[in-house]
């Protein structure tokens, strides 16, 4: 009979992280739940969700984010949005599974999907779905953000945060916000670049 691994945790694989998510978990839970939306999708940008894994830590810079407060009719998992703040609400698009995390005050729902993420170690950028495999995320709606082996904790402010038109991301009715994190000149030329061929090539919306 096989036997399932352990678990990971912070503790197993590195206890340096486990001290790093502690003290930062007060500042952002700030952010999650004393915050609506539209607020927490841009203090969250330059934030570093970080996991244990069976392969070891994984880490990713937040550095693009879209803010939604209620229900649209593209809203899929409808319990999701309504959970308390702080939560993992995992949003299904199409055949994707995109990582989202709840904010706000009780009886007013609002979530922040963390559309892309960049791999610290690498420098790659991963999309939602993408994101959620390499954290080891996907089962992990309804789950508190902070657990022994997942956290979001405080990393690099960006420059800047550009504001990008809802319209040309194919936003759902419900978005409040589409937020992107510019940490150089070199990246706000590249972003450009990459908003120019997306305009050509087509983009899905949530």
């Amino acid at each position: 009979m096989q036997t399932q691994a352990k678990p990971s945790s912070f503790r197993e694989k590195d206890p340096k992280v486990e001290l790093e998510a502690k003290s930062g978990r007060e500042k952002i839970e700030e952010i999650l739940k004393h915050r609506d939306g539209l607020q927490s999708a841009q203090e969250l940008l330059g934030c570093e969700i970080v996991a244990a894994t069976g392969g070891g830590m994984a880490r990713f810079r937040i550095t693009k984010t879209r803010s939604f407060n209620g229900i649209s009719h593209r809203t899929t998992n409808r319990d999701g949005i309504v959970q308390e703040a702080g939560m993992v609400y995992i949003m299904r698009h199409r055949a994707a599974k995109l990582l989202n995390v709840t904010t706000g005050r009780e009886g007013a729902p609002t979530c922040v999907w963390i559309e892309e993420a960049v791999e610290v170690k690498s420098g790659k950028t991963f999309k939602s779905n993408q994101l959620l495999k390499a954290l080891g995320m996907e089962d992990s709606d309804g789950q508190p953000v902070f657990t022994e082996r997942t956290a979001i904790v405080p990393g690099q402010k960006p420059q800047r945060v550009e504001r990008l038109s809802p319209v040309a991301e194919g936003a759902s009715t419900n978005t409040t916000g589409i937020f992107r994190a510019v940490f150089s000149q070199e990246e706000a030329t590249m972003n450009s670049l990459r908003e120019a061929v997306e305009m050509y090539t087509g983009k899905d919306g949530k």
